[in-house]
Formats: C-alpha cells, structure tokens, sequence
C-alpha cells in the first residue's frame, strides 16, 4: 500500500502545489516531495518550488551546525530563540496510522495537533529565512 493513495486529491491542492508562486519549505523537503510525488504519480502530483530550511537557516546563522538538525531544534534556532521548547512526543508512530490502510480516520488528536504546530513552525521559518 503506497502513502497516501486512499486519501482522494483535490485537485485545488495539485494546482496550488505546482504554482510557481506556492513555495513548499521543510526539513527534509526533497525526499518528503520525492515521495508524495512517486506516491501520487498517477494523480500528476507535481511539487515544483520547494526549499530546505536548515540550508537557509545555514546562510544566515553560519557556524551552528544546523545541516542535520530536526524541525524542532531548527525552530528554536530561528524562530522561538529559546522562548518556548516545543518537543514531539516519542510515542507518535504515524507510520501505524498508514499501515491500517485508515490513514485519514485514524489521526489521533495528539498527532493533528502535532502536524498543526509542525506545519506553523515550518510556515514561519520559511518565512523568516525567505524575507
């Protein structure tokens, strides 16, 4: 069973994702992207623009060792500078969630609230590190 592939794809999200003006920012982007596309290769899945945050973040704080570093930690070097420690839980398998072949239905509210702050942090390192 591929990732994704029981999840129906609006075609307002293939549209928006292969605009030239939609940029898709990430740690670990390219494979990330890779895989939603071989993944929905049939849908015509297309992520053209898409930008590695720890190699931004690398030009503008040189020196910290941010080219292997997760999302989390990458966050607290460039947006919450140590204000806030946010940490995902340990636990969270969300491969689990694939393998039922239920995907969609199965997200626990711990694992959306999770992806919601991942996907904020994300949005605004991207848009620190692309002004």
């Amino acid at each position: 069973m591929e990732l994704y592939s029981y999840c129906p794809l609006p075609r307002a999200l293939k549209d928006f994702l292969y605009d030239n003006k939609t940029v898709v920012v990430g740690v670990g982007i390219e494979k990330m992207a890779a895989k939603l596309e071989k993944d929905r290769k049939e849908d015509g899945l297309i992520i053209r623009k898409r930008v590695e945050l720890r190699e931004e973040a690398e030009k503008l704080f040189p020196g910290n060792k941010l080219e292997k570093c997760s999302l989390e930690e990458l966050a607290m070097v460039v947006v919450l500078r140590g204000e806030v420690n946010f940490v995902k839980p340990k636990k969270m398998k969300w491969h689990e969630a694939h393998e039922t072949g239920k995907f969609c239905s199965s997200l626990s509210k711990e694992m959306i609230k999770c992806a919601s702050v991942e996907a904020f942090l994300a949005c605004r390192m991207g848009s620190n590190l692309l002004k």
